[in-house]
């Protein structure tokens, strides 16, 4: 069984050609491809009352989405993230309705789906730290995992989770994903950063990738950065046993958020790997990883969220958003991130981050 997974996709390029276009055959060369669904697929012209307050909401029209029938046999899109309810239950109401009714393979944000395939069954669930409080099952499946096990059976979960613009997860996420192991899941798949995070075995029958980036997306909530022109692709292939081989793709989004194959960046994907230590079970190694973690997270967390996260929104939303933003600014994490920001530039992952932006993609 072969496994394709891919991260945030809007199912959209600037001038309306097929964003899959030039990797179409990874996609016929899978049994399966994994997909987050990081937009609301909408009915043109209609009006959705219950938009949500945020700085960017994300969507797609149904109407301009005639060429994706080609891929129809290959995709399941895991509908779980922090966009997916932008325009209400209506407007996932909407996304949920169109894929049925278009024969289109689907992962729902509240129930599991199972895939059947060369004689096993795949059983996918799509989960999102974001909209855990929301849905009820999100909520069971993130607080207490527990996963079937049965003859032919493999578990897989996509997950959306953790912090934007870092390019490693978080100590609290490295135990989630060993606890999502531990309570019978092969496979965790995650997203939600917009970079590439690190892909790791455990042993022959576990793999973990904590995030996949931008595959077909661009960066709406901060400038634009060749990181973000950077899909984190990853083909599964799965024995009868259940061995699990995983092998990273190389490639680049283009100027038309098209992936296209780029061996030259496999080295950076093979850096970003090695980002995790391969122990963290002494407390002084846990507090050295979590003290990188929290100062390369610093400078995304305080000028990012400012930037593209609490100005457009107070523009557009008025003084309850400038209220909540000084609210946050008296909170313990921002003078955490506040303490920590001078000392951002010094992490081995600013700095691998620093280099792949520094990175002239016309040229690779």
């Amino acid at each position: 069984m072969k496994i394709l997974a891919l991260g945030d996709t809007l199912l959209r390029t600037k001038n309306g050609e097929d964003p899959f276009k030039y990797v179409a055959n990874l996609f016929f060369e899978a049994d399966l491809v994994l997909v987050n669904l990081e937009a609301c697929l909408l009915k043109k012209n209609k009006r959705y009352p219950n938009v949500q307050e945020k700085s960017v909401l994300l969507s797609t029209e149904q109407e301009s989405l005639t060429w994706l029938h080609r891929y129809k046999e290959k995709l399941v899109f895991c509908l779980a993230n922090n966009h997916i309810l932008d325009y209400g239950e209506e407007g996932y109401e909407d996304t949920v309705t169109f894929l049925k009714e278009s024969g289109y393979m689907y992962c729902p944000i509240d129930q599991h789906k199972d895939f059947e395939i060369k004689g096993q069954v795949l059983r996918v669930y799509s989960l999102a730290q974001h909209i855990r409080h929301k849905i009820e099952y999100q909520e069971m499946m993130l607080s207490a995992p527990k996963y079937e096990s049965a003859p032919g059976l493999l578990n897989v979960v996509m997950i959306h989770w953790g912090e934007s613009q870092v390019l490693m997860p978080s100590l609290k996420q490295i135990d989630h994903a060993q606890e999502m192991i531990d309570a019978g899941c092969s496979i965790v798949i995650g997203n939600h950063s917009h970079t590439p995070q690190p892909l790791v075995m455990k042993g022959t029958k576990n793999a973990i990738v904590y995030s996949l980036g931008n595959f077909n997306m661009r960066s709406h909530s901060v400038r634009q950065q060749p990181v973000h022109h950077m899909p984190n692709v990853v083909q599964f292939t799965i024995s009868d046993s259940h061995t699990i081989q995983a092998t990273q793709v190389p490639a680049l989004t283009n100027w038309n958020m098209q992936p296209v194959i780029k061996q030259e960046v496999s080295g950076y994907l093979k850096e970003i790997n090695r980002l995790i230590p391969d122990k963290l079970d002494t407390p002084f190694e846990r507090f050295k990883y979590k003290l990188i973690y929290y100062t390369h997270l610093s400078h995304g967390s305080i000028l990012g969220s400012i930037s593209g996260g609490w100005i457009p929104r107070i523009k557009k939303y008025g003084i309850s958003h400038f209220l909540q933003m000084l609210k946050w600014m008296a909170s313990k994490r921002f003078v955490i991130h506040l303490i920590l920001l001078p000392f951002y530039p010094l992490t081995q992952p600013t700095k691998l981050l620093r280099k792949i932006n520094k990175l002239k993609l016309n040229e690779l």
